[in-house]
């Protein structure tokens, strides 16, 4: 697998919000301001309700099950975060990058294992395409390096 190495993930996103994401989710947010600058669109003179996010995840928050199921079996259920969902579910890349640019059009996460940022780009450019959108932030996200999911893959 390849791992990102050497970002500074505080120089995109604060403490605050780095504390309540998972690293894919990190990722997504920072790749889709990396895209929106290379694209020179000016995201404050976009109609915000025809702007769309597709940007999903093969297994989404890796490094907080294996955080959570921790603290599960050293702390016992009480002590499960109560943003354990929040950071884990597939489309939580999505959801914060609409968040982030007040995108109101359509925005879902296609899953379809490896192929899942192609899938979702290409969601993305029938929607352009039929009309339904006139920009859609679009890819996939991903963070699974950690001992479980090596593990996992490594057992196939």
């Amino acid at each position: 697998g390849g791992e990102v190495k050497d970002l500074k993930i505080e120089d995109y996103l604060d403490k605050k919000e780095c504390r309540r994401l998972d690293k894919f989710t990190q990722y997504a947010l920072i790749a889709s301001e990396e895209a929106i600058k290379q694209s020179g669109l000016n995201m404050d003179e976009i109609d915000k309700n025809r702007v769309g996010v597709m940007v999903g995840s093969g297994i989404g928050g890796f490094h907080t099950h294996e955080n959570e199921f921790g603290n599960l079996h050293k702390k016992g259920p009480k002590r499960i975060s109560p943003m354990y969902i929040p950071m884990t579910i597939i489309n939580a890349g999505a959801a914060n990058i609409a968040i982030k640019y007040g995108a109101r059009g359509t925005c879902t996460s296609a899953v379809t294992a490896c192929a899942t940022g192609t899938n979702n780009i290409g969601e993305a450019f029938r929607h352009i395409k039929h009309g339904y959108a006139d920009v859609m932030i679009s890819g996939g996200c991903e963070a699974s390096i950690t001992t479980i999911a090596i593990a996992g893959f490594s057992n196939m």
